[in-house]
């Protein structure tokens, strides 16, 4: 559960348990785990509407629970445990991760999922020019707490700042 160990430096409360797995998290109830890898992809190859959706680039939905797990993690092992659920292996070597997460942060879907992609990038995942961009949308989203748009605007600054200068 590493992605919960980020969630504090970023201004989200701790978790806490209510007993009988579920746990408390941004003003709603999650289960106590993230779902597997394996559950995840299975999910996604079960279904050709919702994988057809992540191919095509359309929808990231079904693809949204891997942000519950670290990002080297999910980059290391996302497209075998696609192929393992009976993706072809070329369509899996495809999935944009980079993609995944600035779906993450601008669709109209809750604020779990967009925390989530940021603590993937505070956790070292790299911003490219769509992620700084959905960083600076979601940084105009006066839902989210003062804190959390700040620094959304923040690494899309400093990200835009090292593009500007070479680095």
């Amino acid at each position: 559960m590493v992605w919960r160990q980020l969630m504090p430096q970023l201004g989200r409360p701790a978790l806490v348990k209510f007993g009988q797995g579920m746990e408390y998290a941004m003003g709603s109830v999650r289960m106590a785990e993230p779902k597997s890898f394996q559950a995840i992809c299975s999910a996604i190859a079960a279904r050709d509407d919702a994988w057809s959706a992540v191919r095509n680039g359309s929808n990231y939905v079904p693809l949204l629970p891997v942000l519950e797990h670290p990002h080297p993690e999910v980059s290391a092992k996302l497209a075998d445990w696609l192929i393992a659920a009976g993706i072809p292996r070329a369509e899996a070597a495809e999935v944009s991760l980079s993609k995944l997460v600035a779906f993450a942060l601008t669709a109209e879907i809750g604020q779990g999922w967009a925390l989530d992609a940021i603590g993937w990038i505070a956790s070292g995942f790299p911003i490219n020019d769509e992620i700084a961009s959905a960083l600076e949308c979601l940084a105009q989203r006066r839902r989210f707490p003062q804190h959390i748009r700040h620094q959304a605007f923040a690494a899309a600054k400093s990200w835009r700042r090292g593009q500007h200068t070479g680095g």
